[in-house]
């Protein structure tokens, strides 16, 4: 929520940096960390103010998430022993520790000003915890249809692998291992959980079952351009291994170009009225090719294509024997269509 950002934004501002949990911070420092292990060392709650240098152990698994609360007066921990914490920033403690998921917390985060908690786990449910208590609530594991209310909480039927919270803390979405992802409404007043949308397997899946026709390699930003015959281009991070990006309707895909400084893509169209498309590309991964200019000028279909090393102009050839220069900035062709080798092949 924007508050707990704003006091997250507070405490950093007056406290050592927390981005780096393992470094050292100064003896002064009146301040609590949690130590993720790093070469085989258990997690820690660590009190830099104690005298002793007390170290208590904070969770017996690896910690899965951290989160303040809006007053910044609390710190909340999941872990994959299957507990939640609630730590005291003030008394440097533990208050109490969350009891009831059957998995790994994968996630947990207190979703509004009165630090109701809202967790979910590898076994399939989601959890929202009462402040006044924490106990928990929980959805059973029954799937609700899309539309019904569930008051005691199972997203889905098998483990959930990741769940965040919406910024306003009055949704949730959850992906699991069964291949779907759900959205779930919280009701502020019962805490009861409603799915409201649902992405199944088709959606979620990746790459495509057509053959590759071509492909481009921007090696500088880890990028693979692969053009499949589907008439789509699917953009893959070599990283991570993952597709990140699609630029739809581009014809048989016999051939792609991608600019020097990947930040352009050239391909062909499925349209009857256009026969090549320019596509701006964000070499960070964070969109999807999205369509600078659709040329025209080409009675068959294009199967060449290039795009100059200073981004400035591209050419599009066509299997009549027709090439035409483009202007990048304004999409129109410059000069007359080279025909002098229409008709060969």
């Amino acid at each position: 929520t924007k508050s707990l950002r704003t006091a997250i934004a507070g405490i950093t501002d007056r406290l050592p940096s927390i981005e780096n949990a393992d470094t050292e911070l100064p003896a002064s420092a009146e301040w609590i960390r949690l130590v993720d292990p790093g070469a085989g060392e258990p997690n820690r709650l660590v009190s830099i103010a104690l005298e002793s240098n007390q170290q208590l152990s904070a969770h017996q698994d690896q910690l899965r998430s951290i989160r303040f609360n809006s007053a910044g007066t609390m710190l909340l921990s999941a872990s994959n022993d299957n507990t939640l914490k609630l730590w005291d920033i003030n008394t440097r403690s533990l208050s109490k520790t969350l009891t009831g998921h059957g998995g790994w917390v994968v996630g947990a985060e207190f979703a509004d000003e009165n630090d109701l908690v809202i967790s979910a786990s590898n076994d399939g449910t989601v959890r929202s915890w009462e402040p006044k208590t924490y106990g928990g609530s929980f959805v059973k594991n029954q799937a609700a249809e899309s539309g019904q209310v569930n008051r005691s909480t199972a997203a889905h039927p098998d483990e959930i692998w990741s769940a965040e919270l919406s910024p306003d803390g009055s949704h949730i979405v959850t992906a699991s291992r069964d291949h779907t992802a759900r959205v779930m409404r919280i009701d502020p007043q019962t805490l009861a959980f409603t799915e409201v949308a649902r992405l199944e397997h088709e959606l979620l899946q990746e790459g495509s079952e057509f053959v590759a026709m071509s492909f481009q390699l921007d090696e500088q930003h880890d990028r693979l351009y692969v053009g499949n015959a589907d008439a789509n281009v699917r953009v893959w991070d070599l990283v991570r291994g993952v597709e990140i990006g699609l630029a739809a309707n581009t014809g048989l895909n016999t051939s792609l170009a991608v600019s020097a400084d990947g930040r352009l893509m050239l391909t062909g169209s499925s349209s009857p009225d256009f026969k090549a498309i320019l596509w701006q590309l964000d070499p960070a991964g964070k969109a999807s090719p999205q369509v600078l200019h659709r040329v025209k000028g080409h009675a068959q279909a294009v199967t060449a294509l290039a795009i100059a090393p200073d981004s400035k102009t591209f050419f599009t050839g066509d299997r009549d024997g027709r090439g035409i220069l483009w202007d990048v900035d304004s999409g129109r062709a410059i000069g007359d269509p080279i025909d002098i080798v229409r008709g060969y092949r």
